[in-house]
């Protein structure tokens, strides 16, 4: 059969344009790849010449899928270079989000720091000392593991802000905290506790080897000169053993310095002194932050 008696054969028929259109692609596909040049011409002339609104249908066909697969095409390459700039956004604001959480912690440490050192002398400072000694007392009271207290102050510090000003009894502060920090060791720990008075606590040490350190320390203290201004202190030492509560182990080095002063200054005494029965304080945190002095005795050159 030929072309022309096949396409007669399905229009006289009165076969629709869908199936006609249908049963021209399925046989263009079986023998299209068969035909020469010449007999690919003839076909489609022989077509046009019959019913060219086939033609025409397929042409707009082929039209319209080329647009489509241009349009998609067009549409993938957009959604990957979306795609790719949505995973570098990703990645800059991982990026971001942990700088911003690096420099968070930083922040937060540095709060920190700032939260519990005495601003002055770069110590440790009383809300410090205190949450220390709450920690060291209850670590004792499990492990049974005596610590001690050394509390001293500066001789007659009134004296030198009086005689030579603030800034320099500020200057007296910072050395003596600087020497003291020095003579002691990596677990012990140095604050101002308030004024000229300081605290160290001193883990996992008996009362003896406590007074050896107060007695280094008011060497280092005695032996100092601050722009040739020269200072003493004096030095309460107390234990943990058979303290019922931290505020009694503080009252106890209290006393000491007191004995201390009393006996002279520039010196060192243990806690001899009675101690106060705390186990019924009822406002612990009042009794924590009391706060321990008297007027300095006349100035002695």
């Amino acid at each position: 059969m030929s072309i022309r008696n096949l396409l007669k054969f399905m229009f006289l028929r009165k076969t629709s344009l869908i199936q006609c259109a249908t049963i021209f692609w399925i046989l263009l596909g079986l023998v299209w790849p068969t035909f020469t040049i010449a007999h690919q011409f003839e076909f489609v002339k022989t077509l046009w010449q019959t019913h060219p609104e086939i033609v025409i249908a397929n042409i707009l066909a082929r039209l319209f899928e080329t647009s489509l697969l241009i349009v998609l095409f067009v549409v993938y390459i957009k959604l990957r270079k979306s795609n790719t700039a949505i995973k570098v956004h990703e990645s800059q604001l991982e990026r971001l989000v942990t700088e911003r959480t690096e420099e968070l912690h930083k922040t937060i440490h540095k709060l920190e720091v700032i939260a519990s050192t005495d601003h002055l002398t770069k110590i440790a400072n009383r809300r410090s000392l205190r949450e220390m000694l709450r920690d060291e007392f209850n670590r004792t009271t499990r492990h049974k593991n005596p610590f001690s207290v050394i509390m001293f102050d500066i001789d007659y510090f009134k004296k030198v802000n009086d005689t030579y000003g603030h800034e320099m009894g500020d200057k007296v502060l910072v050395a003596a905290a600087n020497a003291v920090n020095q003579t002691i060791r990596d677990i012990d720990k140095l604050g101002r506790y308030g004024g000229e008075e300081f605290l160290i606590i001193l883990p996992e040490t008996e009362l003896q080897k406590a007074l050896e350190i107060a007695e280094r320390a008011r060497q280092v203290i005695e032996s100092m000169s601050v722009n040739g201004v020269k200072v003493t202190a004096s030095f309460g030492v107390t234990s943990s053993v058979g303290m019922p509560l931290v505020t009694a182990m503080l009252e106890a080095a209290d006393n000491a310095l007191y004995t201390a002063k009393d006996a002279g200054r520039n010196n060192v005494k243990s806690n001899d002194a009675p101690i106060k029965d705390c186990t019924s304080c009822t406002d612990l945190v009042n009794c924590m932050e009391s706060e321990f002095g008297s007027e300095p005795k006349p100035f002695n050159s």
